[in-house]
């Protein structure tokens, strides 16, 4: 359950739009099964990097069939600088693998089913129903659900389903997947799992937890 004090939204809201201003980068591509791969390949690097990485591996191979068929070894050189290449071209095959068998060989566009395929989980569902399907919905990694702890959005720890319902009661339904990003971006960056860096964040005036580093 959402908490209802903590960081006023309109001022967490105005400082993260003055630092991004502009939409982050769209992870879709033309294709619901190249779009699944750029997905889980934003985990280990920025969504321009995943989206570009995604587009190289599809010159190499065309849909679900195709990758099940390559071993991951063949993937992994084509993933140029991405961090545990070798685990993130093994989720894609593997996620191949079961789209194929349990799917036809067609990416399937309900959450239960995306959150289900290895290298998913529902954070990465949810991503892939909103750039490709148009299903906006909060994105919730554990990094945004740190944010919105510190922020005091919800009571105590906060398990995953409290905070996805702050984020969504809090923002309108136009900016779950903005300003999810944007929440994204403040735990990647000062706003780490230890010795946070306070002063150099941008909500600093308005979070509750200001001055932990």
């Amino acid at each position: 359950m959402a908490s209802a004090s903590g960081a006023p939204i309109a001022a967490v809201a105005a400082e993260l739009d003055r630092r991004w201003p502009d939409p982050f980068p769209t992870l879709a591509l033309p294709d619901a099964w190249d779009t699944l791969v750029a997905v889980i390949l934003a985990s280990g690097t920025s969504d321009t990097r995943a989206r570009h990485l995604a587009a190289v591996l599809a010159e190499h191979c065309t849909g679900p069939i195709a990758y099940r068929e390559r071993p991951p070894s063949d993937l992994e050189p084509l993933l140029t600088g991405l961090p545990r290449r070798r685990a993130r071209a093994r989720a894609i095959v593997e996620a191949a693998g079961a789209v194929v068998r349990h799917h036809g060989g067609q990416v399937p566009l309900s959450h239960a089913a995306l959150a289900a395929l290895p290298g998913l989980g529902p954070w990465r569902a949810d991503r892939l129903l909103a750039e490709y399907a148009g299903r906006p919905a909060p994105l919730i990694d554990i990094d945004v659900a740190r944010v919105v702890r510190r922020l005091g959005w919800v009571a105590g720890s906060g398990h995953l389903p409290a905070i996805h319902a702050a984020v969504a009661q809090r923002c309108a339904r136009e900016h779950w997947i903005q300003r999810s990003l944007q929440l994204r971006a403040i735990g990647r960056g000062p706003c780490r799992p230890q010795c946070p860096r306070c002063r150099r964040c941008v909500l600093r005036a308005s979070c509750p937890s200001a001055g932990m580093g």
